[in-house]
């Protein structure tokens, strides 16, 4: 039986940007991992306000990385 697990803005940033069980957790192909559009759109500010030292491209790439993951 796989199980949907909706993932927060706080998963996606420790899971994409950290090692832990955050990014165990964004690996498990046993899982449908949702979210949803908001908490992308979070994402992004989150990440301009905490990730500061980001390069415009990395921060471009991981955003659309994210975007794709869910897609």
């Amino acid at each position: 039986m796989r199980h949907k697990v909706f993932l927060d803005t706080n998963i996606l940033l420790s899971g994409i940007f950290f090692e832990g069980n955050e990014s165990r957790i964004l690996d498990m192909v046993e899982l449908d991992l949702v979210t949803s559009e908001d908490v992308v759109d979070e994402l992004q500010v989150v990440i301009r306000k905490k990730l500061k030292y980001l390069k415009e491209r990395t921060f471009e790439i991981a955003i659309d990385e994210t975007y794709k993951a869910f897609v």
